[in-house]
């Protein structure tokens, strides 16, 4: 009798006190964000990842408003179109974020998920120490290690699916009150199958790792658990493939419905092992990460935004001390299940401060693997930084210590946030690249509505997909930029769109192909490489100058010659 109100009381506080931790939680990543332009007009980050993004946020929106399938846009790459689960087109933050969309529009939604990031990953990490009766300064350092991580602020710069990842604690959480008997097993099941499914949504590609890390975890605390707690988690697992079940009455019809497609999807984009994590990325940190900068960073593989395996000297430490002084055998599971995802980031192959060696890794096999082997095993680290915080947080937990050491303990943990906090330098907002010419009755007027076009800087090379957007999807585009194209069109004039370099045969090949897929404009803007303006130039196909657009109209084929 004496434990209820107990109970009570510490349910009660946590209810009152978990919306003032996100408040906070908020407010830090308001400071280092720095919003400080119009969230209409501007974009963090920007560049064509960001602007793909904003594309993709009205896609979902404005396909079942038009009555037109959802899961295959003929709006670029026309007329094959572009299947849009291939691409990292987020239904799950279109769907929460439409109110905004309709109000404020897709670039401020864009905005406001990216901001949310952070806090909405440090708060549900936060509710999961908690629930792991982690105190609240532990759980709140635990929560500022996963949402402020490298890997966080790295993806925070024009990756929305690979940002949003406060569902990933959630999942942990769901698990960890069914084992502790506080969910009922139809509650656990129903709310397991709408979270899977809202990841999903959110990113294919994190759904997959938290399904292989999950259950790779799982499997190391049903090993190191007493008999009692292994009952519950092999009980646990049917329950999670029912979860998963239910979850694949929606997935599955959408996956077959992309898998129709397979022979116009891309080939996977980046390689598993460029980018994997550098060895000693875990103690050297990017550029995300500051004031301190180190030239070694540089030789890292991958780009700067994908390099987020840093943890710092002293949370190592941490992690260390606690699985060496630790006896309580899932405490040193944690710890095992973090390693074993830590090496797994390292890749197919070890990278030693750029430098690719010799030692074949256990993530060899994986690339053999369908469709987990697409995975890029650097971002395998946001699951290393969940790790470690809960470690840490169950450390500065501990019971039995006396003041000094808890005191001791604490300020270490504040050293190891100085030496984790992002650096609001690297955070940019940069205006939308917008332009007269494609406001919706601009162009109307000056092209047509409906017409399929090419534009110029072309694919990722330029804002084709904001242009298509502001234009409010009054036209179709061969091109565009979704991560990757189509296998089909891998051939040279494609390239010389590009990469600016046109052939001696581009006139007849770009004529050939605007036939081939039905294109009768060419749109050439700001930004244009001058080597392909000027092979334009030379076709002397009829053209218009308005605003700031050259508008070349493609020879009808009867006229061609």
């Amino acid at each position: 009798m004496a434990t209820r109100p107990q109970r009570r009381s510490f349910g009660l506080v946590e209810r009152t006190s978990s919306p003032a931790v996100l408040a906070g939680y908020v407010l830090l990543g308001l400071v280092l964000l720095h919003p400080d332009r119009n969230i209409q007009t501007h974009v963090i980050a920007g560049g064509p990842d960001a602007e793909s993004f904003i594309w993709d946020l009205s896609w979902w929106p404005w396909a079942v408003s038009h009555g037109v399938d959802p899961l295959v846009s003929k709006l670029v790459w026309h007329p094959v179109g572009f299947p849009m689960l291939w691409a990292t087109s987020v239904p799950t933050a279109s769907l929460l974020s439409l109110p905004i969309t309709l109000l404020a529009g897709a670039a401020a939604s864009f905005n406001i998920l990216s901001l949310s990031g952070p806090p909405l990953a440090a708060w549900s990490a936060y509710l999961l120490a908690r629930q792991l009766k982690c105190r609240v300064p532990a759980s709140l350092f635990c929560g500022f290690v996963f949402g402020f991580s490298p890997y966080e602020f790295g993806q925070l710069l024009g990756h929305l699916n690979l940002n949003q990842i406060f569902l990933v604690p959630l999942v942990a959480l769901l698990a960890v009150r069914r084992v502790q008997d506080e969910l009922p097993r139809r509650g656990f099941v129903a709310w397991m199958a709408v979270v899977l499914l809202l990841q999903f949504g959110l990113s294919s590609e994190v759904f997959a790792t938290l399904c292989v890390f999950g259950a790779t975890t799982w499997a190391v605390f049903a090993i190191a658990a007493h008999a009692e707690l292994r009952r519950k988690l092999l009980q646990l697992a049917p329950e999670l493939a029912l979860a998963g079940l239910f979850a694949a009455v929606v997935i599955v019809p959408a996956l077959l419905a992309t898998a129709r497609q397979a022979r116009n999807l891309p080939a996977i984009p980046h390689s598993p092992q460029e980018y994997s994590s550098d060895l000693l990325n875990f103690v050297v940190p990017t550029f995300v990460t500051g004031p301190v900068r180190f030239a070694m960073a540089l030789h890292f593989t991958g780009n700067a935004t994908e390099q987020g395996a840093y943890l710092g000297i002293p949370l190592i430490v941490i992690v260390a001390w606690f699985a060496l002084r630790s006896r309580h055998r899932l405490h040193l599971a944690l710890v095992a299940a973090t390693l074993l995802i830590a090496v797994a980031s390292l890749g197919p192959q070890l990278w030693i401060g750029g430098e690719l060696t010799n030692i074949r890794l256990p993530w060899a096999v994986a690339t053999y693997l369908p469709l987990i082997n697409a995975a890029l095993p650097g971002r395998f680290s946001l699951y290393v930084a969940l790790g470690s915080g809960l470690a840490a947080a169950l450390w500065l937990s501990a019971g039995g210590l006396t003041r000094r050491q808890v005191i001791g303990r604490h300020a270490f943990a504040v050293v190891a946030v100085l030496f984790l906090v992002p650096d609001p330098r690297e955070v940019a907002w940069s205006p939308l690249p917008l332009q007269p010419f494609f406001e919706p009755a601009r162009f109307d007027a000056a092209v047509g509505r409906g017409t399929n076009v090419i534009i110029v800087p072309f694919a990722d090379t330029g804002p084709g997909m904001l242009w298509q957007w502001q234009s409010e999807m009054h036209f179709t585009q061969t091109g565009g930029y979704l991560g990757a194209f189509p296998r089909q069109f891998a051939v040279p004039v494609v390239k010389a769109l590009i990469t600016g370099d046109p052939t001696p045969d581009f006139p007849a090949d770009l004529l050939a192909f605007c036939h081939q897929n039905r294109v009768t404009r060419v749109l050439v803007g700001p930004g244009a490489q001058p080597a392909l303006q000027a092979a334009l130039v030379a076709t002397d196909w009829p053209r218009d100058l308005i605003d700031a657009f050259t508008v070349f109209r493609v020879p009808a084929p009867s006229t061609a010659q």
